[in-house]
C-alpha cells in the first residue's frame, strides 16, 4: 500500500523555512534626502528554493528638531526676527549651523531689507551662499542658507522720533496734496488692523449664512412653477 509524503504531497519536494537576523549596515551619503529609498540587493524573504529573493529597501525618513532649520532641495531656510531699526541700518547676528559652526552674519553696509516676491507671497529675505546643503554624489557642492526675516514693527511713534524720520527719508512719491477744500468736503476714514478670515466670518453671520457671486445681483430662491 503506497501513499504520498505528507510533506510534499507526491510531488517530489519538500523543504523548510526558518528565520533568522541580520545586522544591516546603511551607509547615509552627504547631501541626500526625505523619501530617497537605499536598495539591498537580494536580502530580502526567500520564499522558496530556486526563485531569487527580492530587495530590502530602506526609506529615509528626515529627523525633526529643533533646530530652526527647513530643507527644500539643497537650501536650508531659518526664521529670525529684526527690529525695523536693523532693517533699515544695518542688522548683524550670530548663527549655530547644522554642524555646530559658528557664524557671524551681517548685512551690506547701506543695504535694506525689501521683500522679495516668492509665489503668492512676500518674504524678506536674506542669503548667505554656499551655507546650504552639499549635494548628493557632488558633496563640495553646496545649496545656500536663506534667512526669512521677520521686521518688528514699533507700536507707535512720538511726533518728535516722526520728525526726524521724515528729515531722513525719502518723501512719498505719490502722496496727495490735500486742500482745504477736500479737508471740508471728503469723506475721512482710518486706517485699523483687521483680520479678512474674522471680516468673512462676521459677514457671513450677518446675512444668515448666505453667499453669492458678485457676478450676481444677489441671492437667488428656489424656482416656483405654475400649478395645473
Amino acid at each position: 500500500l503506497q501513499s504520498p509524503c505528507r510533506q510534499c504531497q507526491g510531488q517530489g519536494q519538500s523543504f523548510k523555512t526558518k528565520r533568522s537576523k541580520e545586522m544591516v549596515e546603511v551607509h547615509i551619503e552627504k547631501g541626500m534626502k526625505h523619501g530617497q529609498r537605499i536598495p539591498f540587493r537580494g536580502m530580502a524573504d526567500e520564499n522558496s528554493p530556486g526563485v531569487e529573493p527580492g530587495d530590502l529597501i530602506i526609506v529615509l525618513k528626515q529627523k525633526e528638531d529643533d533646530s530652526g532649520f527647513t530643507r527644500k532641495g539643497n537650501d536650508l531656510f531659518i526664521r529670525r526676527t529684526v527690529t525695523l531699526l536693523e532693517a533699515l541700518t544695518g542688522y548683524t547676528t550670530v548663527l549655530t549651523h547644522l554642524d555646530d559652526r559658528k557664524l557671524i552674519i551681517r548685512s551690506k553696509p547701506g543695504d535694506i531689507i525689501r521683500p522679495i516676491d516668492m509665489t503668492s507671497e512676500k518674504h524678506f529675505l536674506k542669503a548667505i551662499k554656499g551655507e546650504g546643503m552639499p549635494t548628493h554624489k557632488n558633496p563640495f557642492v553646496y545649496g545656500n542658507l536663506f534667512l526669512i526675516l521677520d521686521i518688528a514693527f514699533p507700536e507707535s511713534l512720538s511726533e518728535e522720533a516722526m520728525a526726524r524720520l521724515r528729515e531722513v527719508l525719502p518723501a512719498p512719491k505719490d502722496s496727495p496734496r490735500i486742500t482745504k477744500k477736500m479737508e471740508k468736503e471728503y469723506e475721512h476714514h482710518e486706517l485699523t488692523d483687521m483680520d479678512p478670515s474674522v471680516s468673512a466670518r462676521m459677514g457671513a453671520e450677518t446675512s444668515g449664512g448666505e453667499a453669492y457671486d458678485e457676478d450676481e445681483e444677489g441671492p437667488r430662491g428656489p424656482s416656483v412653477a405654475c400649478a395645473q
